[in-house]
């Protein structure tokens, strides 16, 4: 810079080198995103819930009495079916989350959920591989809409 330079264009450029610098350490120091699954929400009805045992899709699910603020449950979807009193139920395994009869115990479990009772679905990128169920976890199932080959 020359003596004629007006001293304002200097203050501009010592600060835009100051705030280059602070940028830079930002930058250095930020915490790494996280990628987050991808999520796609669920229509709780027969004909969706078919969808994701038949691809066999991992689910993550909030159900009608799990607090807002508990870890939403992962499921692998096995059937949907109905019980003799006509209600849509969802049949898996529960692998992980919130569990209410499972507060003492292991939170995995065979599980069968109402459809009317379910608040959200969401279908997890991520598949499982299938095993046979337990028989007492389906036996409240009267007639099938669908299910896995192995819970036949």
């Amino acid at each position: 810079m020359t003596a004629n330079t007006p001293r304002i264009f200097i203050r501009l450029k010592a600060c835009a080198y100051v705030l280059s610098i602070v940028v830079i350490f930002d930058c250095l120091n930020a915490e790494p995103t996280k990628s987050q699954p991808n999520r796609q929400n669920v229509n709780i009805d027969v004909t969706s819930l078919c969808q994701l045992v038949e691809q066999m899709r991992v689910v993550s699910l909030k159900y009608h009495y799990d607090p807002d603020t508990a870890p939403a449950r992962e499921l692998h979807p096995y059937a949907v079916g109905f019980t003799p009193s006509r209600n849509t139920l969802l049949f898996g395994l529960q692998v992980d989350g919130y569990s209410k009869s499972a507060e003492s115990n292991s939170v995995k479990g065979w599980r069968s959920f109402r459809a009317d009772k379910i608040k959200s679905v969401l279908a997890l990128d991520s598949t499982f591989t299938a095993v046979r169920p337990e028989l007492p976890g389906r036996k409240i199932i009267s007639a099938y809409a669908c299910r896995n080959k192995l819970a036949r």
